[in-house]
């Protein structure tokens, strides 16, 4: 199963000319540390284990998916975005992992 990656550099010229939504797939802690502005918060570590909170999270996916919304994951590094986006392909919810994540960006200054 395939799952695209993309840039720091890609994303921001996706933000520039498409509607995205960001899902930083870290914990709340690691989040409310630093995040990328307009980020939404869906830890991956937590996402099937709350009852009906992943059904809510799917459904919320499916809609901004349904509203031409590309849907980019990131975490520290890029594994826990890339693996959290191979379990919602399987629900339907196509996505896009940022290479490299927190860690890649820090690294860019």
């Amino acid at each position: 199963m395939k799952i695209e990656e993309i840039t720091f550099e890609e994303l921001l010229h996706l933000k520039k000319y498409e509607p995205v939504t960001l899902i930083d797939v870290r914990t709340r802690e690691e989040y409310e540390k630093e995040h990328l502005e307009g980020a939404e918060n869906i830890c991956k570590e937590d996402i099937k284990s709350i009852p009906g909170e992943f059904d809510e999270i799917i459904v919320y996916l499916k809609k901004c998916q349904a509203e031409g919304k590309k849907i980019v994951l990131y975490c520290q590094s890029g594994s826990r975005s890339m693996r959290c986006a191979m379990l919602l392909k399987e629900y339907g919810i196509n996505c896009m992992s940022l290479m490299d994540g927190i860690d890649g960006i820090n690294n860019m200054n």
